[in-house]
């Protein structure tokens, strides 16, 4: 709940609590639960190094649980996280491999999710054709599995894409579409504010 209400810090001290009885109690599938979740909140309040160690862990805990459809999803996440740190090459390696194991199990919604972040990194590559295609893959799938939070993040990352080469009228009309997909987002386990935050700067 606090989560869904953006109450980031207090959703971590709740799940600090939770971390210790699970682990007094040695359940795997617990475990990877929750440290993948602290890992989230901290990787959404940029503590990179600390959401990887908790990714790290929840790596470990899911395969010890045999949670194959978990370790894409952790793989992904790993990728993000070297994304924004700026290590290229080591975020597409992590995003090969969890693209792989996602087609592995047809998680078709985490197969969108890593055309998405290569997309995001054929962009800091300075390849927008590549770019392009990944990111369209992604929205074509979001869209026909309305999922409408994702589709916001996935035209947020176009509109950066246009921005970069000089397309700023374009760039404007897709941030209209993500903020206007947001709106028809749900409230989920993800907070909705720090890609509002995100659009309105790119707007800036």
């Amino acid at each position: 709940i606090a989560v869904i209400e953006d109450s980031l810090s207090l959703a971590r001290d709740y799940y600090l609590q939770s971390l210790v009885l699970f682990e007094e109690s040695g359940n795997n599938i617990d475990l990877a639960g929750v440290t993948m979740v602290l890992g989230n909140i901290a990787n959404v309040q940029n503590n990179l190094a600390e959401a990887m160690i908790y990714y790290q862990r929840a790596v470990g805990y899911a395969q010890n649980a045999g949670l194959t459809t978990w370790l894409d999803d952790l793989h992904l996440n790993i990728a993000i996280l070297n994304l924004k740190a700026g290590k290229l090459d080591v975020a597409q390696e992590y995003l090969t491999i969890g693209l792989e194991m996602a087609r592995e199990t047809n998680d078709t919604l985490n197969i969108a999710n890593a055309y998405d972040n290569i997309g995001l990194t054929y962009i800091d590559y300075n390849d927008t054709i590549l770019a392009r295609e990944y990111l369209y893959k992604a929205i074509d799938i979001y869209k026909s599995y309305q999922q409408y939070q994702k589709l916001a993040q996935s035209l947020h990352s176009l509109s950066i894409l246009e921005r970069t080469v000089g397309n700023y009228a374009k760039a404007l009309r897709i941030l209209d579409s993500s903020a206007y997909y947001l709106d028809l987002a749900e409230s989920t386990y993800f907070p909705k504010i720090t890609l509002q935050a995100s659009i309105n700067a790119e707007r800036g």
